[in-house]
Formats: C-alpha cells, sequence, structure tokens
C-alpha cells in the first residue's frame, strides 16, 4: 500500500521555482506514475515520490502538482529546500477555478483527499499490473 507524509510547509528556497506562498511538500512511499487533469487520468512525465500542494496567491484554488529531482541532485536535496533541485510538472490533482471570478471556495478540500486520489490512481495500476 503506497503511503504519504508532509515533508513541509514552505520555508523559503524553492519559492524562487514555484511561486505560491501557501505549499506543503508531500513525498510518496513509492513512486507514482499517474494524476488526474480536467477529469481524466493520465501518465506522469515520469515516476515521482514528491508532490507540491499549492494555494493561488491571486484567487480561491488549491492544486497538487508532481515534482521531479533533476538530474545531478538528490531526493534529499528537495527535501532540503535546495534552490532550483526540481522542477514542477503539469497539474495531476485539484480543481482550475476562474480568476477572474475569484476563484471558487466550493473546490478547497483537505490536503489529505487529494494525496488519497492519488494513491487510488497509482494502486489501481499496481492491482491490473500485479
Amino acid at each position: 500500500m503506497i503511503t504519504y507524509k508532509k515533508i513541509k510547509d514552505y520555508q523559503g528556497g524553492i519559492k524562487d521555482v514555484f511561486c505560491s506562498n501557501t505549499s506543503s511538500f508531500y513525498e510518496f512511499s513509492e513512486p507514482i506514475t499517474k494524476g488526474k487533469f480536467c477529469g481524466n487520468i493520465y501518465n506522469l512525465d515520469k515516476p515521482t515520490k514528491f508532490v507540491q500542494v499549492s494555494d493561488a496567491k491571486s484567487h480561491i484554488e488549491r492544486l497538487v502538482f508532481p515534482l521531479y529531482v533533476l538530474d545531478g541532485y538528490t531526493d534529499d536535496d528537495l527535501r532540503n529546500e535546495v534552490n532550483a533541485c526540481c522542477d514542477r510538472g503539469r497539474q495531476c490533482e485539484g480543481v482550475w477555478t476562474m480568476l477572474i471570478h475569484g476563484g471558487d471556495i466550493d473546490t478547497i478540500e483537505p490536503v489529505n483527499n487529494y494525496l488519497e486520489r492519488l494513491v487510488s490512481y497509482n494502486e489501481k495500476e499496481d492491482k491490473q499490473n500485479g
């Protein structure tokens, strides 16, 4: 079973790469390969154990993004917020909202809901391949 843990809330460092002031970083026990975008489950660019849960600065919106550790860096570099050690992929959970309408509070869920859905997409894949 895939589990996850919070690495930390945003404290600096990675902000130079990602714009949100309110971010949390999570690590899965196993790499995930699937996410959901615009209602469709899709394959991530590559497997990753890390995601960023990010609240928009300009309107009400919470999205989850996969984080990919770049060549020359390690997982520990990401855990320790080494600047520019990772790249953020396409949204893998959450609902886009309309900036011009100020966002939509009804789309905001507890962080665990997003992470549990990511686990479910990836565990289904494991069961189908097992």
